[in-house]
C-alpha cells in the first residue's frame, strides 16, 4: 500500500519540462507457511515483514501540447530482520544432548522505474484532467547473512 504526495515545479517560465516528486509509506506484508510444532531452518531464512518509507523523483516533457512522457524512480528504505532459533540434537541417552542456535538476518529492499505516457485533454474552467499510463519495472534485493553456533 503506497500514500503519496506529489509535488510538481515547472523548470521555467517558456519551458515545457518539468520536475516532480514524492514520499510514501511501503507496508510489506510478504506470504510464508509456518509450522508452529516443528521448527525449520527454511522458516528462519524467510524476510520479515515491515513498515517503510520512501521517496521518488519524475522529470517530465510535453512534446504536444495535450502530450506528455515521464520517467520516474522510486526508492524505499530496506527493512531488515534478525531471527535466532535454538535447536536440539537427536543423540542417545549415553551422551548429553547438545544445543545449536542458528541465527540469520534478512534485508531486502523494493526500488521502481516507470516510464509514462500522458495526455492531457483541454481544461474546463479552473480544473484540467489529465491520464497517464505506462510501464513500472519492480526491483527488489535480497540478502541473507546465516551462522550457527553452540552456546
Amino acid at each position: 500500500m503506497r500514500f503519496g504526495l506529489f509535488l510538481a515545479q515547472p523548470a521555467g517560465a517558456d519551458t515545457r519540462i518539468y520536475v516532480s516528486g514524492d514520499l510514501f509509506a511501503e507496508f510489506t506484508r510478504l506470504s510464508r507457511t509456518v509450522a508452529p510444532d516443528s521448527p525449520a531452518i527454511g522458516d528462519i531464512a524467510e524476510p520479515g515483514d515491515g513498515a517503510t518509507f520512501g521517496g521518488g523523483a519524475r522529470l517530465g516533457a510535453f512534446f504536444a501540447p495535450a502530450w506528455s512522457l515521464e520517467v520516474g524512480l522510486d526508492l524505499a528504505k530496506e527493512v531488515s530482520e534478525e531471527r535466532t532459533l535454538s535447536l536440539r540434537e537427536p543423540i542417545g541417552l549415553l551422551v548429553p544432548a547438545l544445543s545449536l542456535q542458528y541465527q540469520a538476518r534478512t534485508r531486502h529492499r523494493f526500488s521502481a522505474s516507470s516510464v509514462l505516457l500522458g495526455y492531457h485533454p483541454p481544461a474546463r474552467g479552473r480544473v484540467q484532467a489529465g491520464f497517464r499510463g505506462g510501464v513500472s519495472f519492480m526491483h527488489v534485493e535480497r540478502s541473507l547473512t546465516s551462522a550457527a553456533s553452540r552456546p
